[in-house]
């Protein structure tokens, strides 16, 4: 199956800077994300969205202080926010075309932003914890990122990275072949991990967080409900 997700411009940002980027996250998903993840999209630009596809809509700022993007579902289907005016001030196109990659693998690897992994984090004295660990793809590495075609996108953990028996050292846990082990994060990473009845922000030792690109409170209001 491949899943369809149509980008929708409401931002100051001209089609045709949008437009230009598409190629380059296209073959992100077809070449990098999906020998990773055995998920298959198709992205098409419009000016409004149609039934059944994802939709990822890019406006000027954003309407949850502290967010480069998000995803969650709306009305039944996955939606993605970009925001590109705060990305621009970020860091240009490169900011703006890496959240747009940064959130099309996010949404595809986890649609309604509710899957958790059994995983761990370092706590105090780097002594693992226990606890799981929110599926998100990116964030573990969101400072990272490579060039396709002259474009900026999102380096990603695959699958294994989500695997807590996996050995470290035994594979490659990132697009970039950065991160040795399960859970483990770059410098500028981070993750969510769900500890003692709240979301938990654990982050690498060189992490700004600022500004991020996720909704946060979704996953700790849905957590909440589902304890």
């Amino acid at each position: 199956m491949k899943y369809k997700i149509d980008i929708i411009n409401h931002s100051a940002v001209p089609d045709k800077q949008i437009r230009a980027m598409l190629p380059a996250l296209q073959k992100q998903l077809d070449h990098d994300f999906a020998p990773a993840w055995g998920i298959k999209a198709q992205l098409k630009f419009v000016k409004k969205g149609t039934p059944r596809s994802y939709q990822v809509i890019i406006k000027n700022t954003t309407d949850s202080p502290g967010n480069l993007g998000y995803h969650y579902t709306e009305k039944g289907l996955p939606i993605t926010y970009v925001f590109a005016i705060d990305d621009l001030e970020e860091g240009g196109l490169d900011g703006l075309s890496a959240t747009l990659s940064h959130e099309l693998l996010e949404m595809l690897a986890d649609p309604n932003a509710n899957l958790w992994a059994d995983g761990f984090y370092h706590g105090r004295g780097n002594k693992k914890v226990r606890a799981p660990i929110g599926y998100e793809v990116c964030d573990p590495v969101q400072d990272m990122r490579y060039e396709i075609d002259g474009v900026k996108v999102s380096n990603f953990v695959k699958p294994e990275w989500f695997e807590v028996e996996r050995p470290v050292g035994s594979m490659k846990f990132d697009q970039m072949g950065k991160i040795d082990g399960p859970f483990k994060l770059s410098a500028g990473g981070y993750i969510d991990a769900w500890s003692r009845g709240k979301i938990l922000t654990v982050k690498g030792k060189d992490a700004r967080h600022k500004k991020i690109r996720h909704r946060h409170h979704l996953r700790d209001m849905r957590r909440a409900r589902e304890a």
